[in-house]
């Protein structure tokens, strides 16, 4: 907010140059945040992941993600997912993770 008020005073200013790096320093401090707020929701999936298996320790899990990341399909794991299906593969995809998620089997798309 405050480099989008700089970029409003400099550009009344005749100040093109300046305006521009106020601007591209909003879209880093964008950027920052909206990958910190990505993280925190993965987090608080695989957080809700964690305690229904504590409480249900015979429900099996599905992850259905927005990417193919190994980090995030090594956290569903860790957290006792049995599958982890990314949203570009859900409509063939996610019957047959269900599937092997009720036999007690993993299915995790990583590529």
């Amino acid at each position: 907010v405050a480099a989008a008020h700089r970029l409003d005073a400099r550009v009344g200013r005749r100040r093109l140059p300046r305006a521009v790096a106020d601007l591209k320093e909003a879209k880093k401090e964008v950027e920052k945040l909206l990958a910190a707020a990505e993280k925190i929701f993965a987090r608080d999936g695989f957080e809700a992941a964690r305690r229904i298996r504590q409480k249900l320790p015979q429900t099996a899990i599905v992850i259905l993600s927005s990417d193919i990341d190994k980090r995030l399909i090594a956290e569903a794991k860790k957290v006792g997912a049995r599958a982890y299906v990314p949203k570009s593969e859900a409509a063939v995809a996610l019957v047959k993770a269900i599937e092997a998620a009720i036999k007690n089997e993993e299915f995790f798309v990583v590529e």
